[in-house]
């Protein structure tokens, strides 16, 4: 059995999608009752890693700001007054 990438709205699909892929690993393995709960426990662990994403600083050069900021020792930055 070949699986086929939905063709439908985003979000609600990419989940089915990696549902049904953890649903055939585990089918070839396990009995349909016990694959099912394999991909819904899947499922589960993906929605719990991903709810709340890491997140990275992103960096900013000194001629990124305009001219006459100030930078402080922290990394902080000052805006000059107007």
């Amino acid at each position: 059995m070949r699986v086929r990438p939905s063709t439908a709205p985003a979000e609600l699909f990419k989940r089915k999608d990696f549902w049904l892929s953890a649903y055939l690993a585990a089918l070839h393995r396990l009995p349909a009752a016990a694959a099912v709960a394999e991909a819904d426990e899947a499922l589960r662990c993906v929605d719990q890693k991903w709810s709340n994403p890491p997140t990275i600083g992103s960096w900013r050069y000194e001629h990124d700001y305009p001219v006459g900021t100030i930078f402080g020792e922290d990394g902080v930055t000052e805006d000059p007054a107007p």
